[in-house]
């Protein structure tokens, strides 16, 4: 949950509990006129993502991320996630404002 305030247009709640993830989100129909599609877009991305997880080759994101060796590979594994998860999201907001 998250205060709805004057002013905001679009809110998103993410949080994780117990494994899953879970995404809130309020619009104001100004800014997001089909929420609905702004769904279906971040579930799309989500599944593209989870795809990318699981082929990536650990050797590879070694390689394209030297300075952060000294980092356990799963932190390394999970800021790529963060990274694509991010992109995606943004992919997602601009497919929604054409």
């Amino acid at each position: 949950m998250a205060p709805i305030l004057d002013g905001l247009g679009l809110i998103l709640v993410i949080f994780s509990y117990h494994g899953c993830i879970s995404i809130g989100i309020s619009s104001c129909q100004q800014i997001v006129p089909d929420p609905d599609c702004m769904v279906d877009c971040i579930s799309l991305s989500l599944d593209e993502l989870e795809t990318a997880v699981r082929q990536a080759d650990p050797v590879r994101l070694a390689a394209e991320y030297p300075d952060e060796e000294e980092e356990p590979q799963d932190s390394r594994d999970s800021l790529k996630a963060l990274r694509d998860a991010s992109k995606a999201l943004d992919e997602a907001i601009e497919s929604l404002e054409d």
